[in-house]
């Protein structure tokens, strides 16, 4: 059985890895969908000379893909406690198609830090209690813990809009001790 520290005919299993996908690359006839955003999507997280940043990941797609979607884009999107930038992909239709315009509404999440509140078990439990079949249980929760939370945590959006520009701007900054240790702070106060 091989290992990636093996070598096999003088080559690494991982240098004929890397040929197998440049293969399925090139038979699929599939391009690089390009970027917007920082030009690196891997980093060792080390600062001065040590530092190292790649490329690594990214979208590909054939042709028939590209002409489909010709607005669409990939985005290159602020780190978080990762080596490995998120990258976004954003599909678009071509933008010179008319469309009918939709109110788009808003999507109800819950939020993992509204658990760190004492309120919000009270929450849900008085909305729970209210009485009504599951459905009306169900959408009278999410209204007051929207509510609820637009009201509490308004500050904290705003926060982590802010630490979300300072990422951005520490990211594209020499990659230095003190850097990285700037960016580790700003994950610690999101995370807090």
């Amino acid at each position: 059985m091989l290992q990636s520290s093996e070598k096999m005919s003088g080559r690494s299993f991982c240098d004929a890895e890397a040929d197998i996908l440049r293969e399925a690359v090139d038979y699929c006839q599939l391009e690089d969908l390009g970027y917007l955003g920082h030009d690196f999507t891997w980093a060792n997280n080390r600062g001065g000379d040590e530092n190292i940043q790649e490329r690594l990941d990214r979208f590909l797609a054939n042709r028939s893909w590209c002409v489909m979607f010709p607005a669409s884009f990939v985005t290159h999107l602020t780190k978080r406690r990762s080596d490995h930038l998120p990258i976004l992909l954003c599909i678009k239709e071509d933008l010179h198609m008319p469309k009918k315009k939709k109110k788009k509404k808003k999507m109800y999440r819950f939020e993992e830090m509204w658990l760190r509140d004492e309120n919000c078990e009270r929450i849900v439990s008085d909305a729970w209690d209210r009485g009504g079949d599951l459905c009306s249980k169900i959408a009278f929760t999410s209204s007051n813990l929207s509510a609820w939370s637009r009201d509490k945590f308004r500050d904290f959006v705003k926060e982590l809009q802010a630490c979300r520009g300072q990422m951005e701007h520490l990211m594209g900054e020499p990659q230095t001790e003190e850097i990285i240790a700037q960016m580790r702070a700003i994950d610690d106060r999101i995370d807090g």
